[in-house]
């Protein structure tokens, strides 16, 4: 739409109407995903890492669009030209956005886990003082080491190694705060 606003011999109104309805795209982007996908974003965690990951994507660009379209020797029609054309007012809410969605998923796995762990009929919950291991506890710490595993598979290629690394340490992190809080329990 910012290349078709800039078109030779396009009237001012025209454009003008172009650029918002390229803001509109961005903005309804940020509005409908979490409610048009909220169960999708709920329920996989690859959904929302890819969620995160185009919401982040779509902030960038909508801090270099104008300067990429208008950097092709492309102007929009006069009065439009008087003003740099920017959507970068637009960054911040869908960045939050794309981090919120993230976060939402983050914090279902580590409550997932817990869950798993807490269960006093199968998981750590089963533990008395005496020195043996119940079968149900081991067999809840493998089922937390495969839920773990799976996220790896599923974030691992699609998040930024960064986001990635923070993102597991930090379920991780809650797991073995959940086993310490067992151990000095007994």
């Amino acid at each position: 739409t910012m290349k078709e606003a800039t078109k030779p011999g396009i009237e001012a109104f025209y454009a003008g109407r172009l650029v918002c309805t390229g803001r509109n795209i961005f903005e309804m982007y940020q509005d409908v995903l979490p409610i048009a996908h909220r169960d999708t974003l709920a329920n996989f965690p690859q959904s929302s890492a890819l969620a995160y990951n185009n919401c982040m994507y779509l902030a960038h660009e909508c801090l270099t669009i104008g300067l990429s379209v208008l950097s092709n020797g492309r102007k929009l029609p006069h009065p439009l030209n008087a003003r740099a054309v920017t959507l970068a007012d637009l960054v911040p809410r869908l960045r939050q956005c794309g981090v919120e969605i993230f976060l939402q998923q983050m914090r279902s796995q580590r409550d997932q886990l817990r869950t798993i762990l807490r269960d006093s009929s199968a998981g750590l919950g089963q533990l008395s003082g005496d020195n043996l291991l119940p079968p149900a506890a081991e067999k809840s710490i493998r089922q937390v080491l495969h839920q773990l595993n799976h996220l790896r598979n599923v974030w691992c290629n699609v998040l930024p190694i960064n986001i990635y690394k923070k993102a597991i340490g930090t379920i991780l992190n809650s797991v073995i705060e959940e086993l310490i809080e067992r151990v000095i329990v007994l």
